[in-house]
């Protein structure tokens, strides 16, 4: 529970020395379905998608994916290389 009504957050604690291998695996799995029947909304907040498998993991468990990239910063390629895997 947050201070912010309706608001709660699970934080991911200390990097783990194979996360994907834990964002995949059936514990997982199950613990977004029971979350999916007592929230309307889950938010994933996690790292780029080039260079790590994380992104790419979760968007598999997600009705949908944002991706966010910064204006005048993120190279075109970048973007739709990111797109592409996602």
């Amino acid at each position: 529970k947050t201070k912010i009504e309706n608001l709660d957050i699970i934080t991911s604690g200390i990097m783990p020395p194979n996360p994907s291998e834990l964002l995949s695996s059936p514990r997982m799995n199950a613990l977004i379905n029971e979350l999916f029947s007592l929230y309307s909304f889950i938010i994933f907040d996690s790292p780029p998608v080039l260079g790590l498998s994380d992104s790419l993991v979760l968007s598999t468990l997600a009705d949908g994916v944002i991706m966010v990239i910064r204006a005048d910063d993120t190279p075109r390629d970048a973007a739709v290389k990111a797109r592409k895997l996602l």
